[in-house]
């Protein structure tokens, strides 16, 4: 409980660093917090328009649509918040001999190279997912047990994600042409995962079962509000979600007792 405590402190101190960064640069902020929120809009109108022309979409109606557009931007906004700058920047740490640095200090080499970076503009598409959820859901109540079950599915799929980020920029140990691989994930996930799974289990059974690991960071969570998600598969969703952070920390670990910086 004590190193809990310990980290909490320093990751809060991590954070008000990285605040004190951002309000140099407040009109960047103000940019991408603008841009985010033009995404949401246009997402938003893009599954109005769609809805008017085609009840559903491999039988998600209007309002199920909405709610994975709100859980994609949730579940990202909180994901880029902690992780993705740190993930981005991770490959070239490795190959320049940076890590080196980070290495040396008294503290959990995972937690240090994954969290460094706070990224306060993103914190707007989260807040903008939230926003999408309460108006979807605002004439339709959801049961305690809905909730708590919606919301260790998210937890999960953060997991997952964080979990699967960690795997490839791992790899980088290994190699130095992996450089854009968290970008190639970036692209697989927003264009996979804004699209219902079931889509892809009609098109092809194949590419559902190869992404399925995807479809549990946004389209479960989706599913299990509306009540369409077995309790087998939300058992799946979270045990995938231990198995992949476990393996990924393992494999860290390994990796990192065989590193022998940049220049070795």
């Amino acid at each position: 409980m004590k190193t809990f405590s310990r980290y909490i402190k320093i990751y809060w101190k991590i954070v008000k660093a990285n605040t004190s960064l951002v309000l140099v640069y407040r009109f960047n902020l103000l940019t991408y917090v603008l841009a985010t929120t033009s995404w949401a809009i246009f997402a938003v109108i893009a599954v109005l328009l769609y809805s008017r022309q085609v009840p559903t979409l491999a039988g998600w109606s209007r309002n199920e649509l909405l709610t994975l557009t709100g859980v994609f931007a949730v579940v990202t906004g909180f994901s880029y918040t902690f992780f993705l700058v740190n993930f981005m920047d991770l490959p070239e740490k490795i190959n320049t001999g940076e890590l080196d640095v980070l290495l040396t200090k008294p503290l959990d080499s995972q937690f240090l190279t994954t969290m460094f970076h706070f990224s306060h503009a993103n914190i707007s598409r989260f807040l903008i997912g939230i926003s999408i959820l309460v108006f979807t859901f605002q004439n339709h109540p959801i049961s305690l047990l809905t909730l708590a079950g919606f919301i260790l599915l998210l937890v999960s799929a953060v997991v997952i994600l964080y979990s699967i980020w960690l795997l490839l920029v791992t790899l980088n140990f290994y190699t130095r042409r992996l450089d854009n691989v968290i970008g190639f994930l970036l692209e697989l996930f927003d264009q996979t995962s804004r699209t219902p799974s079931d889509a892809f289990r009609i098109a092809n059974s194949w590419a559902f079962n190869f992404l399925l690991p995807l479809f549990m960071v946004v389209s479960f969570p989706t599913k299990a509000l509306w009540g369409k998600l077995s309790g087998e598969m939300m058992a799946t969703t979270v045990t995938t979600a231990i198995v992949l952070f476990v393996l990924s920390r393992k494999f860290w670990q390994y990796s990192l007792r065989h590193y022998s910086s940049a220049g070795g």
